[in-house]
This record gives C-alpha cells, sequence and structure tokens, in this order.
C-alpha cells in the first residue's frame, strides 16, 4: 500500500465526533444505502504522525498500517480497540513495512535497512527475524490467528510462494505466484486462484460457466474475491469459498473483498477510479466515494489493502487522505 500522495488533504465533509477511550475517532458524514446509512470513520493518529497507510487487519479490533511524518523513516503503526501505538524502531534504523497483524496482535511484515533488501520479521513485542532462501528478495505479507505466516520470493521477478508454519524455525516453498491470504487452518490462496492447503494438498479456484483468466484478489473470512473474464473480454466478479467453490458473480465488476455473510466490496468494471462499490446478497447497496477505499483493482504481490470483517466493517486507507478509517452500515 504505497499511495503517491504523502501530505494529507483538507477534510470535505464536517465531522461528528464518537468519544473512543483517550482519544477519538472522526465519523464523517452518511451515505445512505437501503436500509442503513454507511459511516466512515478515521482511526486517530499517534503524535507526531502526518500519514498511514492500512496494510492489514484482524476485524476493527486490531488494525495495523505504516505511516511517517514525512520524510521521516516509515514506522510501524497498530491499533487495538482504535487505540495507536507505535512499533519498536530498529536497532540500526530502516523502513518498517507492516503487512498483516492477527487476533492475537501479532504482526508480520518487512524491514529495509541499509542494504534496501527486505528482512521480513513477526512481532509481538520484539522482531523475530523469519529464515529465508538467500537468493532473492523475501516478503512475508499474511499471518493467521495461530502464527502461520505467508509470503513471497522474488528472484528477478519470479514469484514463488514462501511459508512459516507457527513455532517452526524453515520454511516451505509452495508453488508459484504470490499469496492473497492464508485462514485459521494455514490455507493459502494464490493471486491466480491455486488453493494451498495445509496437509499438503492442492486444490483451485473453479471457473463459473462461460469464464476465463480466473484472478484472485483477496482471501479473508474464508472467502476469496476476485474476477474472471467473460467471452467479450468484460470483467465479472466472483466470490469463492475457502475450498474454492463459487459463491456468488457480479456482472460487470471486479470483486476484492468479501465476507461469509453476503458483503462484498469491488468497483464496477475493471477501473474503479474514485468511486467502490458495496454489494449484499447479490443486489447492489451503495456507491463510497469522495473518498473511496483504496485498493488494488488487479491482484499484485504487495499492494493497497482492504478488508471486510465478518461484522460488516469495511477497513482500509481513503484514496488520496492516507489515514487509516473504517466503513460501516448501521
Amino acid at each position: 500500500m504505497r499511495s503517491p500522495g504523502r501530505r494529507l488533504a483538507a477534510l470535505g465533509a464536517a465531522l461528528l465526533v464518537a468519544v473512543t477511550g483517550l482519544q477519538t475517532a472522526e465519523a464523517t458524514s452518511p451515505m445512505e444505502a437501503t436500509s442503513c446509512y454507511w459511516r466512515q470513520t478515521h482511526l486517530p493518529m499517534p503524535a507526531g504522525i502526518e500519514f498511514a497507510y492500512v496494510s492489514g487487519s484482524a476485524g476493527t479490533e486490531w488494525i495495523v498500517a505504516n505511516g511517517s511524518n514525512y520524510p521521516d523513516p516509515d514506522y510501524g503503526i497498530i491499533w487495538h480497540n482504535e487505540q495507536p501505538r507505535l512499533m519498536l524502531r530498529f536497532r540500526g534504523g530502516g523502513e518498517n513495512r507492516p503487512r498483516d497483524i492477527n487476533a492475537n496482535g501479532t504482526v508480520t511484515g518487512v524491514r529495509f535497512g541499509p542494504s534496501g533488501k527486505p528482512e521480513p520479521y513477526v512481532y509481538k513485542t520484539f522482531y523475530r527475524w523469519l529464515p529465508k532462501p538467500a537468493a532473492g528478495n523475501t516478503y512475508a505479507t499474511w499471518i493467521n490467528d495461530r502464527g502461520d505466516i505467508a509470503g513471497f520470493v522474488d528472484v528477478d521477478g519470479v514469484m514463488k510462494i514462501i511459508y512459516w508454519r507457527a513455532g517452526g524455525t524453515d520454511y516451505e516453498m509452495l508453488g508459484d505466484g504470490f499469496p492473497v491470504g492464508i485462514d485459521g487452518t494455514g490455507r493459502v490462496v494464490s493471486g491466480t486462484g491455486e488453493i494451498y492447503h495445509a496437509d499438503g494438498t492442492r486444490g483451485t479456484l473453479h471457473a463459473p460457466a462461460g469464464l476465463s483468466g480466473i484472478a484472485a484478489g483477496q482471501f479473508n473470512e474464508g472467502m476469496t474475491a476476485g474476477y474472471g473474464t467473460d467471452a467479450n473480454g468484460e470483467r465479472v466478479g466472483v466470490v469463492w469459498d475457502a475450498v474454492g467453490n463459487v459463491v456468488s458473480t457480479i456482472p460487470h465488476a471486479t470483486a476484492r473483498a468479501a465476507n461469509p455473510q453476503g458483503l462484498v466490496l469491488g468497483i464496477v468494471g475493471a477501473y474503479g477510479g474514485s468511486a467502490a462499490e458495496v454489494w449484499r446478497n447479490g443486489r447492489h447497496e451503495v456507491t463510497l466515494a469522495n473518498p473511496r477505499p483504496q485498493f488494488a483493482e488487479s491482484p499484485q504481490p504487495y499492494s493497497a489493502n482492504a478488508d471486510v470483517t465478518a461484522d460488516g466493517a469495511i477497513i482500509a486507507t481513503p484514496m488520496g487522505l492516507p489515514r487509516p478509517s473504517y466503513w460501516r452500515c448501521s
């Protein structure tokens, strides 16, 4: 999640202030849906931090981001129940790029040190460096609640999925590509639709009839969101369950994240521009715009992240406004 804009834009909506512990979260003007209002809430920023970009979450209870007071090096930032704290700085300096957090508050990510090469880690109260291959650049990008971690190794532009089992002392190489998520069993889904089960067996995301070019954008809450391409070259949003069965499709759309309750975040077509869309149980519910949640419109190994939680919240960085937020319908 690396937005080109690094300065906060002026807030265009009046703020409704809700007290949340020692600091405050700021709720913007709501957007009306069929039966409720979608409200965006900005998370409070740590003192001295000017901007931040969401990279992972475990519900709204735990959210992780990287941020800074430009041009200072990036910090890691953790919010627990909307209260922010900074992760420890690295001895010897370096940029911190946390990528995911689990329900225990454990973070995985990478440090970019003086050499410029990524150094993958897992973090709770201190950093533990993960073993990695000697060749290429290794990134840790997803962690589940028991501590299994998935990432990828990039060797001259060729990517392969790497996997660290919780409590293990070594790594495993799973296959080609990069992961788009990991579930509580250790199951990993790749950007091209391969499924790697923790017992060593494999599967794939099933292609709906008439679709080809299956691409997975994110695997979270046991659901994979992505798209296929129809005979006319148009995208069709697709949601799959944990073992690759098709749950739903959305014509002329790209699905980016989904939850088991039928909530889907995505865009119309292949390029969302300034608007994101929300569908519920197959029906369009609301357009989120000005700003929209920021996320990559095609699968990327290290891109902007947006989550849809089990209880219906959307967690992301607003496009053009680098301040972590969540959207909720109430």
